[in-house]
């Protein structure tokens, strides 16, 4: 799962209702900062954790969601610098509870950083 390299990349780079049906989660936020330009940012909107498991046969997912540290420990381990998770969205009643998170990258990635995160 390696993204494209483009000619100009953009500033913000976005993960929308993804990282619980990853695979490797810590591996798909890294992706998203290496393509992330020094003091571009990073959002993630993802499912805060949650018992509904319904969602695994029904919708594909991988997880139950994310627990607040759980998803700063990611964008931190990432690299990411700033790292800030938040309720995003709640509605009474629904058993589902959006998290934003938020972080910067601050430092370009180094070769053998690059390497340890491609598993090489």
């Amino acid at each position: 799962m390696r993204a494209q390299k483009c000619r100009n990349n953009l500033e913000r780079k976005l993960l929308i209702q993804s990282l619980h049906h990853a695979q490797n989660p810590a591996r798909a936020v890294a992706e998203a900062v290496r393509v992330t330009t020094p003091g571009g940012r990073l959002l993630v909107l993802d499912l805060r954790k949650h018992d509904e498991e319904w969602v695994r046969g029904k919708l594909g997912d991988r997880r139950l969601g994310f627990d607040d540290e759980e998803l700063n420990r990611l964008l931190t381990g990432a690299g990411l610098s700033d790292v800030k998770v938040g309720v995003g969205a709640r509605k009474s009643g629904d058993p589902f509870t959006v998290l934003i998170a938020t972080g910067t990258r601050t430092h370009a990635i180094t070769k053998t950083r690059r390497h340890e995160e491609e598993g090489d």
